[in-house]
């Protein structure tokens, strides 16, 4: 199970490298803000992955899971804003954008409630998977 780990860890550094390589060559292009900060929103996923793999206790790794939701929320929106832009069509789908960054902060205030993570129990070879949230299909009682 160490293959995780490694690999989180080889992706945060990767990440950071492109990142800052790519605000280095031009730091004022929107381009490159962008793909900066969609970089940074792989290399937040990839640290609190790394370091939930390695965790040993229940409640820290409850809190990294969560923390590395964060990542996951915001890598969607940043890749399309990259993608956006490169095709020059940001300002057609500006409302679009201007929505999902709207989301993403709300899906990330609701991060440290038990709404998107309610806790995490051994699954699948992992001592710490994080099991379902309450805003998924176990809150229905109709089927």
């Amino acid at each position: 199970m160490i293959y995780y780990p490694i690999s989180a860890c080889i992706n945060v550094f990767v990440s950071l490298l492109l990142g800052f390589f790519v605000l280095y060559k031009n730091s004022k292009a929107k381009l490159n803000k962008a793909l900066f900060f969609f970089c940074m929103t792989i290399a937040s996923w990839s640290i609190f992955y790394f370091i939930w793999q390695l965790e040993s206790d229940e409640s820290m790794a409850l809190l990294w899971t969560r923390l590395l939701m964060v990542g996951a929320i915001w890598v969607p929106i940043a890749y399309f804003r990259v993608v956006a832009i490169f095709l020059n069509i940001e300002q057609q789908k500006k409302k679009f954008i201007i929505i999902n960054y709207i989301l993403c902060i709300i899906f990330t205030l609701l991060l440290f409630t038990p709404l998107m993570v309610e806790n995490v129990e051994p699954a699948g070879g992992f001592p710490f998977w994080p099991s379902q949230a309450l805003l998924t299909l176990h809150s229905c009682q109709c089927l």
